[in-house]
């Protein structure tokens, strides 16, 4: 989600659709991690044949190569025609408080503390593809807990975010937004 400038696309997208950004919605969600496994499949195909990214080229690849009929296919191509849709209105992203809005609720926040690295620690631990089958059961995103960022987030929603604490450190933070008024509950993993 890091990483989207206001664009008249964006604008325009919000104002016709109700969006929801998931956190890890690749891992937690079908329909987004069949999208992803798409737009990276494509990517492996237009560098491996060092191919534009343009509408032929797209096409080619969805159809591959004339072995899928056209009247299964449906995709759009954002060309040379939309850039000026897409292009920065401004020099900044969108902060996470501009985004919390569209962030989908629940997240599931994981948390081992202060520990450096945390985030790279944590997604190759054995424990974090249960998390993930957690999420999908909750139809939740899953964020690794940043006290600076996610504290204008956690516990904002409609509804009560989770969270799951791995250390005794990680428990205080817990214990500190629940009684500071955030909409949590704790998750523990078995």
């Amino acid at each position: 989600m890091e990483g989207i400038y206001p664009t008249k696309a964006w604008y325009e997208l919000k104002a016709k659709n109700n969006i929801q950004i998931s956190y890890s919605g690749d891992q937690t969600n079908p329909i987004l991690a069949t999208a992803d496994i798409l737009v990276k499949t494509l990517d492996i195909f237009l560098k491996r044949d060092y191919d534009p990214l343009n509408e032929k080229t797209i096409e080619k690849i969805i159809r591959y190569d004339k072995k899928v009929d056209t009247e299964n296919i449906y995709y759009v191509y954002i060309g040379n025609p939309d850039l000026e849709s897409i292009k920065p209105l401004e020099d900044r992203q969108f902060t996470l408080k501009e985004m919390a809005p569209v962030i989908k609720r629940p997240i599931i926040f994981v948390s081992k503390g202060s520990l450096p690295g945390q985030r790279d620690v944590l997604e190759n631990l054995p424990i974090y593809p249960k998390i993930h089958d957690i999420a999908y059961g909750l139809h939740a995103g899953v964020r690794v807990y940043d006290p600076k960022k996610d504290s204008q987030i956690i516990g904002r929603g409609d509804v009560a975010d989770y969270f799951i604490s791995l250390t005794s450190e990680a428990d205080q933070q817990y214990q500190l937004l629940k009684r500071g008024g955030a909409k949590i509950e704790k998750l523990e993993i078995e």
